[in-house]
């Protein structure tokens, strides 16, 4: 369990962006929500923040200037593995989502349609990400001791 750190949302929506906000209010999570709204923050935020603390990134396909796949492409090898990378698109289409598999994506969510389904899409997708999945004594290691389950 790891229910602090840091939540990264790579999405040009603003909608989408409160709706995650909104649904993660319903979950145990005590970190931050940071919000990116292109695929150019991003690589910029990983270039001067630590990525110990990132849980998981949640990333849409399709952004203006840098889309998700181009983002993943520019990702430096050396954060592949590091932590998840979760792409959400309202496509879901076999090519895009073999494109972000194969590029090092963890999973391709369906965006939800409507507020309920996508809190309920993004309360699931903390349970197993945040809460289920194990993370690395090495990883936890390195990590803030601020940050560590308590």
């Amino acid at each position: 369990m790891y229910p602090q750190g840091k939540i990264i949302v790579v999405d040009d929506s603003p909608f989408d962006y409160e709706f995650i906000s909104l649904a993660l209010r319903e979950t145990r999570f005590g970190g931050e929500l940071i919000w990116l709204k292109t695929g150019v923050e991003f690589l910029s935020y990983l270039e001067t923040h630590p990525w110990q603390e990132i849980v998981f990134v949640l990333m849409d396909l399709k952004m203006p200037c840098l889309s998700g796949v181009e983002t993943l492409q520019k990702l430096p090898p050396a954060y592949l593995g590091k932590f998840p990378i979760l792409m959400m698109s309202s496509s879901n289409q076999d090519k895009d989502v073999q494109n972000c598999w194969d590029l090092g994506a963890c999973a391709f969510i369906a965006k939800p349609i409507g507020f309920e389904e996508f809190c309920q899409t993004f309360q699931q997708i903390w349970t197993f990400w945040g809460e289920l999945n194990e993370i690395s004594q090495l990883r936890l290691a390195s990590v803030p001791f601020s940050l560590q389950s308590e």
